[in-house]
Parts: C-alpha cells; sequence; structure tokens
C-alpha cells in the first residue's frame, strides 16, 4: 500500500483511492445526504460548462481559484451544500484538486472517492470487495489534510485502530495552511473555510463508499470514470456484476447519458444512496466542536427533529440502512 501525491505514477489493476478533504469530495457527500441522485465530476470548469451544455438540467458545482463562477448554481462549499433542496437533482462538479485528480487513472482495478466524511466506510467497502488487491491511495492537494485522511485510512486497512483525533488535528492543520495561502491574496480572492470546516472535520458521517467505473472519453483514454456510491454493507446486489475493472455498477439506459451523435467529455460520475429507515428511531450524530485557530465556530448542537442552526445537514446513525440506485 502506498501514499502517492497526485502527479505519481499509478501501477495498472490496484485499487486507486483519490482523496480530497478540503473540500470536493465532502461537497460531494454532502450533495447525496441533499438528495442529489448523481454528480458528474469533470477535470476542469471548461468540460463542466461543456456537459452542462449536454445536460442543462444539471446543477454546476464547484470552483475556480477556490471561489464560485458567477455561472455556477453552487461554490464547492459542502456548508453550502447542506443548506441546498437537491431531491432528485444531479450535479456537475469541477474542482482545482479533487475532480481533475479522480480522472486521471485509466486502467484501475477499481476506483474510489474519499473525505473524512467517507473514509471509515471507504475501508469497510474495500476490505469485503478488494482485500487481496494492491491500494494506492492519492493526495491530491499538497496540504496536512489529505495525508491525514490518508494515514487514517492506510491504518483502517491494515487493521489497525488510527485515532479520530489525529485526522482530525490533520485536518485543521490543513486548513491552517490553506489560511495562510489565502492571506497572502487580495481580499475578494480569499476563501473563507469557516463554514465548511466543521463539516470537513466530520469523520465518518457518511455510511457508503463512492465507487468508479473508469469512462473513457471520444479521443483521450484517460480522462475521466463513472463513480458510485455504493451502500453499506457492500455485499453484491441485483444488478451489480464483477467485470474486469473491479465490482463496478453499470450505466443506466435512461437517457441520462449523452446520446453517441453528442458525445460527453470524459468525466466521472457519482450516483446518490437513499436512507431506507427500518425503526421509528435515528440518532443525530453532532459535528466535532472545532475552535482551533479561529477558522470557525463550534458547531450548533441539532435539535430533536435531527437538525441543526442555521441549517447544517447532521448525518444519521443507528436504525438506519443505505440502499443505492442499482444500474442495469
Amino acid at each position: 500500500m502506498s501514499i502517492v501525491g497526485m502527479e505519481a505514477e499509478v501501477p495498472p489493476n490496484t485499487v486507486v483511492i483519490v482523496i480530497d478533504v478540503i473540500r470536493a469530495f465532502t461537497t460531494a457527500a454532502i450533495a447525496f445526504e441533499r438528495g442529489a441522485t448523481e454528480i458528474v465530476c469533470a477535470p476542469s470548469a471548461e468540460v463542466g460548462r461543456n456537459l452542462r451544455l449536454l445536460h442543462p438540467d444539471h446543477l454546476l458545482v464547484g470552483e475556480i481559484n477556490g471561489l464560485k463562477p458567477a455561472d455556477f448554481d453552487f461554490g464547492n462549499s459542502p456548508f453550502e451544500m447542506s443548506m441546498a433542496q437537491l431531491d432528485g437533482r444531479r450535479l456537475i462538479q469541477t474542482t482545482s484538486n479533487g475532480t481533475r485528480g479522480l480522472v486521471r487513472y485509466p486502467d484501475p482495478a477499481v476506483l474510489l472517492a474519499v473525505s473524512a466524511l467517507n473514509v471509515g466506510a471507504t475501508a469497510r467497502w474495500i476490505r469485503t470487495n478488494h482485500a487481496e488487491t494492491a491500494c494506492t491511495l492519492v493526495c491530491t492537494g499538497r496540504t496536512a489534510e489529505d495525508q491525514a485522511c490518508a494515514r487514517y485510512l492506510s491504518g483502517l486497512l491494515q487493521g489497525s485502530r488510527p485515532r479520530r483525533t489525529d485526522l482530525i488535528a490533520g485536518i485543521m492543520e490543513g486548513a491552517a495552511e490553506h489560511v495562510r495561502a489565502y492571506a497572502r491574496q487580495s481580499a475578494p480572492e480569499r476563501v473563507d473555510l469557516s463554514k465548511d470546516l466543521p463539516i470537513c472535520c466530520d469523520v465518518d458521517r457518511s455510511e457508503f463508499a463512492m465507487v468508479g467505473e473508469v469512462r473513457r472519453g471520444p479521443r483521450r483514454a484517460n480522462e475521466g470514470a463513472t463513480l458510485n456510491a455504493a451502500s453499506l454493507p457492500a455485499d453484491i446486489r441485483p444488478g451489480w456484476s464483477d467485470g474486469p475493472s473491479g465490482l463496478t455498477l453499470r450505466p443506466p439506459t435512461d437517457g441520462a447519458l449523452p446520446k453517441p451523435a453528442r458525445r460527453a467529455p470524459a468525466h466521472v460520475t457519482l450516483r446518490t444512496p437513499q436512507v431506507q429507515p427500518v425503526g421509528p428511531t435515528l440518532v443525530p450524530r453532532q459535528a466535532p466542536l472545532v475552535r482551533d485557530l479561529g477558522l470557525c465556530a463550534a458547531v450548533p448542537r441539532p435539535d430533536a427533529t435531527g437538525t441543526s442552526s442555521p441549517g447544517t445537514r447532521i448525518g444519521l446513525v443507528g436504525s438506519g440502512e443505505w440502499s443505492g440506485q442499482i444500474w442495469r
């Protein structure tokens, strides 16, 4: 098992785990919680806009230099996403690191997208489905949070019990690096992480792994992939197939993908699971208190309905089951 940067060469036929904690894959996980059914991840804003032309019903999400472009519907902010009403909506996401890194690997045994929110679920999925396959953990950023998440996930995969506090400390250290970098920029170019950081630190909030299937573009074979949110427990369900690129879900035939006459650029598609309660009680998880560095205030305690003010969605644990949309 190796931990590498985004520019490293990754051997084919390995489990490739792409990590972006602040903020791409944290935002993606929150979008799933808010009801999104699909997130198409593009390697650049240009590709994202081209995909939007092909799919005008999709919402465009992401950032350029950390900031939301004027023609995007949402920025790359998990806090902003936590207040969005996305039931049944499809999204296109493009970011500087996470979505760009995800499409670099054309021949994995399986491809996964990870943040602190789904790190434990990802480890369980790998142990269930690819326990004997070599793993490469790719840190898309150069700051401390992705390295901390990679070390934590590596420990889980090796059967140890890494400390959650170490992961949160690494995320805070990475956030401080981001803040110092933004401080050197002019005020309009600075990114405010204060509302996003508590969500980025909410370890194991999401009980699903985001699993990928390489989707090649019309010209360049190494530009894209398709990701799906796999439910836990990660058993093989009807409609799944164990193909040459690992356990994957197959694309739907309902017209969601572009027709051959108008092929989309290569990209990554994330699909969302749905919560199916099996009992009357769901226990809300309170996000961690994050006070260090003066970056943000403590997350408010959830009320009896499992929501919090001013609107941060709280993950649910306890009596619940995730079941994903099956691709046939």
